[in-house]
């Protein structure tokens, strides 16, 4: 098979992360098995000796202030708690230097309708698109997105692979080393905290909850980690450590990768327990909803779900860090339901 040999060559060279584009998500699951993921791109873009030459180091590495500055303190949250506030954030899936202009499209939504969202980010992002992904590190009040857009590991933040059946080994010196050259561009301070999966369940009922992962990125030093198994009512999946898994809030499948996804506001509205107090964490892919065809013909879609995060009023539109805070003072309270389930796994 093509796609073994592929990931043999790679692993070969001694650099695991393929680089071009897969002929089906079928090789991905192959090549996760091997160890090995992929960086999709499309020809010539972008230009690799420029980027690879000039070093870009952001500029808060001086600042004192982080983007995790900005976050309501514990009160607040348990304030929120008290009054049965649903705490929604949008994940942007994202494992690929050729979804990089989508990433300026969703920028340009978190500043001018204040949208505050986590999205999936690698190595690669931070060292071929610093004119934009600096942003990240620019008050809004200068035109950045400090504050509304949290960074977010994705999927070994070095190229898109399948969690579960990735070696752990693996899958934690992805996490490893894309967190500590992403800490050398914009401070160590300022670098992920979360992890959000590809993919990290069962095809078949998305009922898997494979604590080998949450492990991995554990030791890696994350905090929380959002899977893909058993979305719906809000659950902690597991506790590895000092790191929390959280499901995903919208019972949403789509067959073709990230497969726990919502398109449409519908997907959202119509398939997520808002169980109050709660999160609501939902995931859309982004080429799809932030390439510019699709802002043409369907943004107003998109702009539905937003506007509906802002004028429910029991809705606190936050990033997914605040939620992973806020999930641990709800289980505190003993508001969370109590999983006894196989797949629940707690301890390191």
């Amino acid at each position: 098979m093509i796609a073994e040999k592929t990931a043999a060559l790679a692993l070969r060279t001694g650099n695991p992360v393929i680089i071009g584009r897969q002929t089906g998500d079928g090789d991905i699951i192959c090549w996760s098995a091997q160890g090995a993921c992929i960086q999709i791109m499309d020809p010539n873009r972008p230009p690799f000796p420029i980027v690879e030459t000039v070093h870009h180091e952001w500029q808060i590495k001086k600042q004192a202030a982080t983007i995790f500055d900005l976050e309501p303190d514990d009160e607040q949250l348990k304030l929120w708690a008290a009054e049965g506030k649903i705490l929604a954030t949008i994940m942007v899936h994202s494992g690929e230097m050729a979804h990089n202009e989508a990433m300026a499209n969703l920028f340009e939504v978190a500043i001018f309708k204040g949208l505050k969202m986590g999205m999936g980010v690698h190595v690669a992002r931070y060292r071929t698109f610093p004119q934009i992904f600096e942003l990240l590190s620019v008050p809004k009040e200068s035109g950045g997105v400090m504050g509304l857009v949290e960074p977010v590991l994705h999927s070994g933040g070095r190229g898109v692979l399948s969690e579960f059946n990735t070696p752990p080994d693996s899958l934690r010196a992805y996490c490893e080393s894309a967190l500590k050259e992403i800490g050398f561009i914009c401070g160590e301070k300022n670098a992920p905290r979360g992890y959000l999966a590809f993919m990290d369940s069962d095809f078949s009922t998305f009922t898997t909850f494979h604590p080998e992962c949450v492990r991995a990125v554990e030791k890696a030093g994350l905090e929380y980690y959002i899977s893909c198994a058993r979305p719906g009512r809000n659950r902690i999946l597991g506790l590895m450590g000092a790191t929390i898994a959280l499901n995903q809030t919208t019972r949403k499948i789509y067959w073709g990768s990230p497969y726990v996804r919502s398109s449409t506001f519908d997907d959202v509205y119509e398939t997520a327990p808002l169980v109050s107090p709660g999160w609501l964490i939902t995931t859309i892919d982004s080429p799809v909803m932030a390439f510019n065809n699709y802002i043409w013909h369907k943004g107003n879609a998109f702009m539905q779900l937003v506007d509906w995060l802002h004028n429910d009023e029991r809705i606190v539109n936050v990033t997914p860090h605040v939620i992973n805070r806020y999930a641990r003072i709800l289980a505190e309270r003993g508001i969370l339901p109590a999983t006894n389930e196989p797949s629940h796994v707690t301890g390191t």
